[in-house]
């Protein structure tokens, strides 16, 4: 269940710092589960990270280099957990890295983007499986930067991106985890031994920099980053548009019917598709095609409007939570 609503406000690393402090218990728990050692040095150090015979081949070291900001946050987050950061820093290289989907961050989910009647702008929907499959629930945040713009996530307690979220600006961006295939349809798993940065960190990227569609898809063909998975764009003005990530590659899907619908197999997204063109989009029915015992809630992000609402699946009686961007 998905009930914590925390706030990180300032600089990344005072972000960090909040969500550190709100989270400590579940991160030191989800690092003990991975195997992971907990404990910190008190005298601060990027040498484990850094080390290396020319610029450091230290696990987290890619993130550092080109997420400055996230590094930053994920630093704040470890020292007010009371963890090390290189702890904190192999757990997300670990999680992104499992194409087995066995890792909360990579579990199946489907994203839906269309556009609303009217000139209403554009929404985003995405399931959210149960997330202590790994100790972890999913978790509400409240980003006010420092820098940029501020935002309302869905994310996990160690995690410094997010999943799913919306900005002051107007703009809304989730990701579905994906798993490539070959021609024949087998899979094709893409693994990552370098600990690249995974696309998913492009999600808060583009939440805190951007506020159109265009802005975000030019962000994500230019930044590093590997692995498998989607991401769906919409924002006030009604634009609306999903890039595909497969292994270090980027393109930009079509979209010009007005609906993309990324992470779900192809009988559950011609359901989705049917019941999304049918007007269900806005009856909140739209992932009755899914497994109802696979579903913990959905997440709507609407950029018009700029609010994120939890919504229980059909049959449970837990009252949606709708909270808006923080100004």
């Amino acid at each position: 269940m998905m009930q914590s609503v925390i706030e990180c406000v300032g600089d990344p690393r005072a972000m960090g710092n909040c969500q550190g402090l709100a989270c400590r218990d579940e991160i030191q728990e989800r690092i003990r589960r991975a195997g992971l050692p907990t404990g910190r040095s008190r005298l601060p150090s990027l040498r484990a990270l850094t080390s290396g015979s020319v610029l450091g081949s230290g696990v987290g070291r890619e993130v550092i280099r080109h997420y400055t900001h996230l590094a930053e946050r994920t630093a704040g987050m470890a020292r007010h957990a009371d963890v090390s950061l290189p702890a904190l820093m192999g757990l997300f290289c670990t999680a992104t890295n499992d194409p087995g989907g066995r890792e909360e961050i990579l579990a199946p989910a489907v994203v839906v983007g269309a556009l609303q009647g009217g000139g209403g702008g554009s929404e985003l929907a995405r399931s959210l499986e149960y997330a202590d499959r790994a100790g972890s629930r999913w978790l509400i945040r409240k980003s006010r930067p420092e820098v940029g713009f501020a935002s309302a996530e869905v994310t996990l307690p160690w995690l410094a991106t997010s999943v799913a979220g919306v900005n002051s600006a107007g703009v809304a961006v989730a990701m579905a985890p994906g798993i490539s295939a070959h021609a024949d349809g087998s899979p094709r798993m893409i693994l990552n031994p370098r600990n690249s940065p995974h696309p998913v960190l492009l999600v808060q990227e583009c939440l805190q920099r951007f506020e159109d569609v265009a802005g975000c898809l030019d962000w994500c063909r230019k930044r590093p980053s590997h692995g498998t998975a989607s991401l769906v764009f919409s924002d006030e003005s009604g634009g609306l548009a999903a890039v595909e990530f497969d292994g270090s590659d980027c393109r930009v899907l079509e979209t010009s019917d007005g609906l993309a619908i990324e992470g779900a197999p192809p009988d559950v997204a011609k359901g989705v598709s049917e019941q999304a063109l049918a007007g269900a989009f806005e009856s909140k029915q739209l992932f009755s095609q899914m497994p109802a015992a696979s579903l913990d809630r959905v997440v709507w992000l609407d950029a018009g409007e700029r609010t994120l609402t939890l919504s229980s699946p059909e049959g449970q009686d837990d009252s949606d939570l709708c909270i808006g961007v923080p100004t």
